[in-house]
């Protein structure tokens, strides 16, 4: 990611995370008997608060969306000064191959852009790359 955007100064920083990520869902769980390597990248992913009487598979979604603001929002912090110059975008989206957004199976969804989640601005992007 560095690389990219450091040394070949992309303009389009794409962060996408997957339904049913196996990686957020050990974050869910108790990992402290895991290998350090990859209990330090599991102790990583921030995961949200479970909501009362969510299921197993909403708890999972929620907690990917919230895995990929995450890292949408340190991207943004670590690139602020390109992003505010308008030298970077920074897209979060998530590959859906269960449908678990409700929005068709394989379908790559924008749920972030520089740091908004707005459903307003999110359709604005979309329709102005689609274009």
């Amino acid at each position: 990611m560095l690389y990219g955007v450091e040394h070949l100064a992309t303009s389009v920083l794409l962060i996408l995370g997957h339904s049913g990520c196996g990686a957020v869902k050990a974050a869910m769980a108790p990992h402290a008997d895991l290998d350090g390597p990859i209990k330090a990248e599991i102790d990583g992913i921030v995961v949200p608060t479970r909501k009362p009487g969510a299921n197993d598979a909403d708890a999972l979604t929620e907690a990917v969306l919230a895995n990929v603001h995450d890292q949408v929002r340190a991207a943004t912090a670590r690139f602020a000064d390109r992003v505010r110059e308008g030298r970077l975008v920074i897209v979060g989206a998530v590959y859906d191959f269960r449908n678990d957004l409700k929005q068709g199976y394989g379908r790559v969804t924008v749920v972030n852009v520089n740091g908004t989640s707005d459903p307003a601005a999110i359709t604005a992007f979309t329709k102005a790359v689609e274009k």
